[in-house]
Formats: C-alpha cells, sequence, structure tokens
C-alpha cells in the first residue's frame, strides 16, 4: 500500500470478510507484527548457530511432523521438525521444511545419507 490509510482501507475489506478458494477459514488481514518477526528470526539463527538446521522438499503433501522425524532420526537426535504449511492448520503441508538435528555432525550425516538419494513412497523422483 502506498498510504497508511489504504492499508486501513485494505484491512477493514478483507479481514475475516473473504475465503479462498480451497481455504477453510476466512482470510485474516492484520497488521505486521516487526517484534515477532525479529523473535523468529533470531530463534532461526540460534538454531542454525552450529549449521544444525537442514532444509529438506519433496516430501509428500500428507506426511506429517513424525514421519519427517522417523526418516531423520536414524541419521542422529532431532530436535525439532517444521513442515511449511499454507496456512496454520492448513490439512497438508507445501512438501518442504526444516529439520533441526543435535549436531553439526548429524546434520551433515543426514546430508550425506539423503541427499538426492531419498525417495519418499509416492514420488517419482529423490
Amino acid at each position: 500500500m502506498a498510504t497508511r490509510e489504504q492499508a486501513v482501507a485494505a484491512m477493514n475489506a478483507l479481514d475475516e470478510k473473504q475465503l479462498l478458494e480451497g481455504s477453510v477459514t476466512q482470510l485474516a488481514v492484520k497488521w505486521a507484527d516487526p517484534e515477532l518477526q525479529i523473535k523468529k528470526k533470531r530463534a532461526v539463527e540460534d538454531s542454525n548457530a552450529e549449521n544444525r538446521m537442514l532444509f529438506f522438499a519433496k516430501v509428500l503433501r500428507s506426511a506429517n511432523e513424525d514421519e519427517v522425524k522417523q526418516l531423520f532420526t536414524h541419521l542422529g537426535r532431532v530436535v525439532e521438525v517444521n513442515l511449511f504449511r499454507a496456512f496454520q492448520g492448513a490439512p497438508t503441508t507445501k512438501g518442504c521444511g526444516l529439520v533441526t538435528m543435535g549436531s553439526n555432525d548429524e546434520a551433515a550425516a543426514a546430508i550425506e545419507a539423503l541427499d538426492n538419494r531419498h525417495t519418499w513412497e509416492g514420488m517419482e523422483a529423490p
């Protein structure tokens, strides 16, 4: 938006008033919370300070956190799995996300074992 007034008008016109195709909840349009964004950025930086956080893709959209964790667990301790979703509460994922391993060595082992080597059942290629 070019002006604050335009932004307010857009929020008033759209917030909880639009249902996007394929969505089960109405569109929420709110002011961005810069403090929340800073906290999220710090959390990611802290998790990856020792190069333990890995991006993964080509996961079935129906996969859940436990299935992804199970895949990585045999390569080391999994601290956290974050599957990307189109919106909070979405029934399926975007087929990608982040996994934080217990150490840099475990992250490196996961890359070595899985990168372009593992194909999820139902997928055509790694």
